[in-house]
């Protein structure tokens, strides 16, 4: 909620009727509201969810991450997450709530392999952005003696059942595949 300054209504409304009084709290006005939204800012920054281009900047720097020039700012959020998030000691439940707060609740399934020391994480179709902030997030996360797979669940072939073949040459695999909209 972006505060909006107005220094004609704190005078008195003799005053307000000279235009140079006008002209001058016009230009206060928009200096007053560039202050107003660099300290809204500032404290947007101090958290990920919120935080400005400005703001994510900081926290990569601070963490010492990178990006790359096609990264959107919610990956760079989510990346920051990841790396925030982090902690151990490793038990499925705290994977489960790391997972649940990066991917949404939902947006992967969580298989742990005990017998053969494996630790499946199947992400939405939604969530394959992320792919790589979830490897990472694993591998720092996770045992070294795990083995560690991450997979994209793209659409399967049970739920094309209700279209024929003829309905559904018009569109390509990937976009069959990807989950595109079939009409």
């Amino acid at each position: 909620m972006a505060r909006k300054a107005d220094v004609l209504s704190a005078l008195p409304p003799v005053l307000g009727e000279i235009y140079e009084m006008q002209a001058a709290a016009e230009a206060e006005n928009s200096e007053l509201n560039l202050l107003w939204q660099g300290a809204e800012d500032l404290m947007n920054d101090q958290f990920i969810e919120s935080a400005t281009e400005n703001g994510v900047s900081r926290w990569e720097k601070m963490m010492l991450l990178g990006h790359k020039d096609t990264d959107t700012l919610p990956q760079r959020k989510f990346r920051i997450q990841s790396a925030v998030s982090g902690r151990l000691p490793f038990t499925v439940w705290v994977l489960r709530e790391q997972l649940d707060h990066l991917c949404g609740a939902g947006g992967y399934e969580l298989t742990v392999d005990h017998a053969n020391y494996k630790v499946t994480v199947l992400l939405a179709l939604a969530a394959q952005n992320e792919f790589d902030a979830v490897t990472e997030l694993l591998q720092k996360m996770l045992p070294a003696n795990l083995i560690i797979e991450v997979l994209v669940q793209y659409r399967r072939y049970g739920e094309l059942t209700e279209w024929g073949h003829e309905d559904l040459a018009f569109y390509t695999h990937q976009y069959i595949r990807e989950g595109g909209d079939l009409a």
